[in-house]
């Protein structure tokens, strides 16, 4: 069967459940024995349903790492919590049973999930793939603005006289952030005033002489 799937060039999505590392080598050589053709490897535990705890999802770092294959999660638990731990460990693939009743006969309804489960699902592993998005910044606009108000930076704890020089009792480090942080104490302390310095100023390099 694989290899007739792998004759007709079309995508393979290949369930690792119920089998061993063994096996599933097995299975990808006699793919790829015959054809390059897409294959992506599902991890799948077979267990109706499944708890979470029961996932092995650190199986899926073993199947990237010993086939350099892309892999997917087959989850038959009955929330979204594997499936937003399997898309920050890169899945591209997610498989789930769906049904639009889950008291209807059949093996599979009973831990299916209907429309309004899959639709609450499905946003849970958009918000995990969308928090797991590598940025080129790490700080955001919106953490730059918490970050404005939550920093400490030094101030002056007195007036400063021009030509004075700065002791530690003269600053004071507290929030909001300014133009010299707090592992920059050592550029103030011992300096002397370039100009007249306000109590509870911040300090800046131009103040400084």
């Amino acid at each position: 069967l694989l290899r007739e799937a792998a004759r007709r060039g079309r995508p393979i999505i290949l369930s690792t459940g119920m089998s061993s590392l063994e096996e599933i080598e097995t299975a990808v050589s006699q793919v790829q024995s015959v054809s390059s053709v897409e294959l992506v490897l599902m991890h799948c535990v077979s267990i109706y349903p499944c708890p979470t705890e029961r996932m092995n999802l650190g199986f899926l770092d073993v199947l990237r790492e010993t086939f350099g294959l892309p892999i997917g999660l087959s989850d038959h638990t009955e929330s979204s919590l594997a499936a937003a731990i399997a898309v920050s460990k890169g899945v591209s693939w997610i498989e789930k049973h769906v049904t639009l009743n889950r008291s209807s006969e059949g093996f599979d309804h009973a831990y299916a999930m209907e429309p309004k489960m899959l639709a609450a699902y499905a946003q849970d592993i958009d918000a995990a793939w969308q928090a797991c998005r590598p940025s080129v910044e790490k700080v955001s606009e919106q953490e730059a603005t918490v970050r404005a108000r939550a920093r400490r930076a030094l101030y002056a704890a007195r007036d400063i006289a021009p030509g004075e020089r700065i002791t530690e009792a003269d600053v004071l480090i507290v929030r909001p952030e300014g133009p010299m942080p707090p592992n920059a104490i050592g550029q103030v302390v011992g300096a002397r005033a370039r100009t007249a310095i306000r109590q509870y100023q911040a300090f800046a390099p131009e103040l400084l002489g």
